[in-house]
């Protein structure tokens, strides 16, 4: 049974963009994230892919899985990303939802 966080679901979405758009997506729980700060890097994966010339697919997926909000974490990518889709809300109300880039980067 998934664990909410009151009353929030989060998801993990794998390598990026890509990966919302290949369903590679996964129930997050604090037991799925144990362990993790020590390790560094993302192990979700990463991906540079920007969402521009997809919006219609992301604003499907956004839909399809219910998405209420996005806490995005890495660097100039990320950041334009949301730059991206947050330009696009006139069109796709989809993208009316809180989203937040964590600024990190991995060398």
């Amino acid at each position: 049974m998934l664990k909410h966080f009151i009353g929030h679901y989060p998801l993990g979405i794998h390598n990026g963009i890509e990966g919302l758009m290949n369903g590679d997506i996964e129930s997050m729980t604090w037991e799925s994230v144990n362990g993790w700060a020590p390790m560094g890097g993302a192990l979700l994966g990463t991906k540079r892919t920007l969402p521009a010339g997809k919006f219609e697919a992301v604003a499907r997926k956004i839909r399809e899985h219910k998405i209420q909000g996005i806490l995005l974490v890495g660097g100039f990518e990320a950041f334009h990303s949301v730059l991206q889709l947050a330009d696009q809300r006139d069109k796709y109300p989809e993208f009316k939802i809180p989203m937040v880039v964590l600024p990190a980067t991995i060398r």
